[in-house]
């Protein structure tokens, strides 16, 4: 084995290391910088050779020194978003990612999509690109993380339409209400999840925001699940063996998003025009309700009349902010 081979065996042990260690203390603060400061040596005195020396002097070479000089950088830089940070900085660090995000739809609402990059993000914000990079991993990390931000608005959205004071039916629609209001308010955002949930997109995007997705996904569906409990609890919807809760469920979200996506962008403005005069939300929504037999049925109750409700009782102010937008 040369030495550079031997070079990079020890490297990756020492990383492996550093990633066990990490693991095991709460605030690696103080310790990481301890352990990327003294890479050279072996921290445990067993007598191992320092990183990046070679086994063998024969050959008159000691790659050591050069080694270290490019990891310890590289370790800092990682290490640089894992350390722990003052309620200050915290607030710091969390109103710049904010500002980011900011940008990054301004660009996107711009340019498009396909013309957002990193580049662009440095060149029209006042951060380094280094400081980015610690945001963000990659486009695609942005990307997650400005619809991680989109979602998590979503939550609130449907977190006010279960305090809607009616039936079960009638929450359910309240939840169609806040897909809708969502789409109106955050376009972009709601395009972003498309691509978001494609595999290509998410093999590039951070674990961490990975999870922050599912996470978010999983509360958004355990909150309409509950609207369909609690409609088969008040006998107003009867459960089918070839139609489980959770079927149930997805076809109410499914098909929100799918009528919202596409009266907005899948159409020409006549098209769309058409459809927002016949309210096409809320008919879909007693259409999908009334199939599955969840009472009263739209024959037997005013659900234009609920849709108003729920407008003026729960999302006033976000239509207000819809129609100055406009």
């Amino acid at each position: 084995m040369n030495i550079i081979e031997q070079s990079f065996h020890e490297l990756s042990a020492s990383f492996r290391t550093l990633v066990s260690r990490l693991t095991a203390i709460s605030c690696p603060r103080r310790q990481q910088l301890q352990f990327a400061g003294s890479m050279n040596t072996d921290s445990h005195g067993s007598g191992s050779k320092p990183l990046g020396r070679a086994s063998s002097h024969s050959e008159g070479q000691d790659c050591g020194g050069a080694v270290t000089s490019l990891v310890k950088p590289m370790l800092m830089k990682g290490l640089g978003s894992t350390l722990c940070r003052s309620a200050k900085q915290e607030e710091k660090w969390q109103l710049r990612e904010a500002r980011l995000l900011d940008l990054t739809q301004a660009i996107i609402d711009e340019s498009g999509f396909a013309h957002f990059n990193m580049d662009r993000l440095v060149k029209v914000s006042d951060v380094s690109k280094g400081t980015i990079y610690n945001h963000f991993s990659s486009k695609e990390d942005c990307l997650a993380a400005f619809c991680v931000r989109g979602m998590s608005q979503l939550r609130g959205l449907f977190q006010r339409a279960l305090t809607f004071n009616g039936t079960p039916r009638e929450i359910a629609l309240a939840i169609h209400f806040a897909y809708r209001l969502h789409l109106q308010l955050n376009p972009t955002v709601c395009m972003a999840l498309v691509t978001a949930r494609t595999p290509s997109f998410a093999e590039k995007t951070s674990p961490e925001r990975s999870q922050q997705m599912k996470t978010i996904d999983g509360e958004l569906f355990s909150m309409a699940f509950k609207v369909i409990d609690d409609a088969i609890k008040a006998g107003e919807l009867e459960l089918r063996e070839d139609l489980p809760e959770i079927v149930i469920t997805f076809l109410n979200w499914s098909m929100s998003y799918g009528i919202n996506m596409l009266a907005n962008t899948g159409f020409d403005h006549s098209v769309s025009d058409y459809l927002e005069e016949r309210n096409i939300a809320l008919v879909g929504a007693n259409v999908l309700m009334d199939g599955l037999g969840m009472t009263p049925l739209s024959k037997d109750w005013d659900y234009a009349r609920t849709w108003q409700r729920i407008a003026d009782e729960i999302f006033a102010e976000d239509i207000l902010r819809i129609n100055i937008q406009k």
